[in-house]
């Protein structure tokens, strides 16, 4: 197998950047220029204006893509459907008309590109009359989309400081909130939540203890199979007792509930397990705000058991309407029972792996303070996604993306938006994985930033180990990840491996040795026109 040490991502400002002058640039399917990113986000933004001043409101529905999400100073908010974002669009035709506004100006300041399909932009908007700012001017950053041959907006940051939403007038502030202070807020108010009735799915009035509990344990569940250790723990109170047939001992400080979080993570993962499920059997008051409830924990894998069943027992107390667990009671001992004071030590922190000897040496970015909470979600989700790739199995893989899903290799831009679609990728990762005869594929983040509260742009390194040693050169990667539902999956995927034994799959071979496309369906819209791109030549493998 041979490498042609092309092991970086593509530079997107040296594929649709690489001079200052968009009629310099070429388009490979029309000959055309490829936009400069602040071409095609001020065309965007000057669209809005004009669909705001024509009061065309499907117009303005479908400028979006569904859902997106709002941020002020104050506010944060996630837009599901059209019918929930009109009531903006009445605000602001309302605004236009109650104020005799006759200019809808936003300016553009700066966009890139933060995918071949993604750009991040920043503007200000001018509302006047006759000239004159019927409110100061307002800086905006907006993410928008393009998948369907059209862009749409997918999340908008406002200056403003008003307390509500929608509003009657903006309050311009002094400048845009950062996406890590967004995004560390919007954190604290999910975990906030957690155990609350809205969280458990209940009503609040709600008496019944088998339904509570019931709804509690679920809630857990789901936390651990979405390897969402934020909920997880905000689910604890800050000492939690816990009992086995041989010890008991207290839970105190997030890095013990980190341990046990990962010791089931693990023990899920090595089991090969699909689901985990707590089935309760009893609950019962024991005080006015306190529930005792005996469950049964499972793991199965397409339904069968991969592991004996453990009885189980929590105590729940509700405080400030929030139902937490205080008190675990567990049949017998599992992964996270061990007495030996080493089991709360934090994992250490994986230094960038080092290229096999004669390797191109590959320069990895550190992550800064800022970034930690980001690259620990980009992280989390890079351990769930090789889950897959080492175990063969294919829907444990699948449940971590959301299609239609952006694939970008060196020469090719496609769209992956089936079952049908994913399956060869994932073929081919496990057929290389079992060529080399590696024992392990890992990926370890490098970096991490918020683009949005719900929008991660990551890079990670890949790796096929086998007795922890390289069995080809380390590639780098870069994925965008998105929220979706409180979920964390993947958007994008961009990569620069060129191989001539393992290519894509939806490629085939020329008499003369080259790739071809063969699969005209799935390609992504054009970047500069809106149109499917003829399939280019590849030779490049998903990481």
């Amino acid at each position: 197998m041979q490498d042609d040490g092309n092991d970086k991502p593509i530079n997107l400002q040296d594929k649709f950047l690489e001079t200052g002058a968009a009629d310099k640039l070429r388009n490979a399917k029309t000959g055309g220029p490829v936009l400069h990113p602040i071409v095609i986000y001020q065309r965007f933004i000057d669209e809005l204006s004009r669909i705001n001043m024509a009061f065309d409101a499907e117009a303005w529905l479908d400028a979006s893509e569904y859902p997106y999400n709002v941020h002020t100073d104050t506010m944060d908010k996630t837009i599901q459907s059209r019918e929930e974002a009109r009531p903006f669009f009445e605000m602001v035709c309302k605004m236009i008309r109650s104020n005799k506004i006759d200019s809808f100006r936003r300016v553009a300041d700066h966009a890139e590109f933060v995918d071949p399909s993604m750009i991040i932009g920043h503007h200000m908007t001018f509302l006047q009359t006759g000239g004159r700012n019927v409110v100061q001017p307002m800086a905006s950053r907006m993410v928008i989309r393009n998948t369907t041959g059209a862009w749409r907006m997918i999340s908008v940051t406002n200056a403003v400081a008003n307390a509500q939403y929608p509003y009657e007038l903006p309050e311009p502030s002094d400048g845009l909130l950062p996406m890590a202070n967004i995004a560390a807020r919007n954190e604290q108010m999910r975990t906030r939540e957690a155990g609350t009735p809205t969280h458990l799915g209940i009503d609040e009035d709600e008496t019944n203890p088998l339904t509570i509990y019931r709804a509690f344990i679920e809630a857990f569940s789901a936390a651990n199979m979405a390897g969402d250790f934020g909920m997880w723990c905000a689910m604890h109170r800050d000492r939690v007792r816990k009992h086995t047939p041989d010890e008991d001992w207290t839970v105190d400080t997030p890095n013990e509930r980190r341990a046990i979080f990962d010791a089931i993570a693990a023990e899920f993962r090595d089991s090969g397990a699909d689901t985990h499920r707590r089935r309760a059997i009893f609950a019962e008051w024991i005080g006015p705000h306190r529930i005792r409830g005996k469950h049964i924990s499972e793991m199965t894998r397409g339904g069968k058991k991969v592991r004996p069943e453990v009885d189980s027992q929590f105590i729940i107390d509700r405080k400030h309407g929030a139902w937490r667990l205080v008190d675990v009671t567990n049949s017998a001992p599992i992964a996270d029972s061990s007495a030996d004071a080493q089991r709360y030590k934090p994992a250490p922190v994986t230094a960038p792996p080092q290229p096999r000897q004669g390797a191109k040496v590959v320069a990895f970015p550190s992550a800064t303070a800022a970034q930690t909470d980001a690259l620990s979600i980009y992280q989390e989700l890079l351990d769930q996604s090789v889950i897959g790739v080492n175990t063969g199995n294919f829907a444990e893989h699948r449940r971590l993306f959301h299609l239609p899903c952006a694939f970008h290799a060196e020469q090719l831009d496609t769209l992956i938006t089936s079952d049908d679609d994913l399956r060869p990728y994932f073929d081919t990762l496990v057929r290389v994985r079992q060529s080399l005869g590696a024992d392990t594929f890992q990926r370890i983040a490098t970096r991490a930033d918020f683009i949005d509260d719900g929008l991660i742009a990551g890079h990670h390194v890949a790796r096929m180990l086998r007795d922890g040693k390289d069995m080809k050169t380390p590639i780098e990667a870069r994925w965008l990840l998105r929220r979706i539902r409180g979920h964390w999956r993947i958007l994008s995927i961009a990569n620069g491996l060129v191989d001539h034994d393992f290519p894509l799959p939806g490629l085939g071979h020329d008499a003369d040795g080259d790739h071809h496309a063969r699969r005209a369906s799935n390609q992504t819209p054009d970047t500069a026109t809106g149109e499917a791109p003829a399939r280019r030549t590849d030779k490049g493998e998903t990481t």
